[in-house]
This record gives structure tokens, C-alpha cells and sequence, in this order.
């Protein structure tokens, strides 16, 4: 099954720096996109 939810973090230089797709873990796209926001 493809995957229907996904979610981009990019940086402010317009640089992809995660791409988050899981269809059944909607929680994990905060997680993660938290995660690398903590990064930049």
C-alpha cells in the first residue's frame, strides 16, 4: 500500500532535510519532524 500521509521539514535555506511517510503512525511525523527541527 503507498503511502497517503507524508510530511516534509525544510529548511530555511529551502533545503529537504527529512521527508516523514507513514500511513498508520501519525504520531511518528511529529516526532521526527521535532526531532530534526531540534537540529537546524
Amino acid at each position: 500500500m503507498p503511502n497517503k500521509r507524508a510530511t516534509v521539514v525544510i529548511d530555511r535555506e529551502g533545503i529537504v532535510r527529512k521527508v516523514i511517510a507513514a500511513e498508520l503512525d501519525i504520531a511518528q511525523h511529529a516526532r521526527e519532524a521535532l526531532e530534526v527541527l531540534a537540529t537546524l
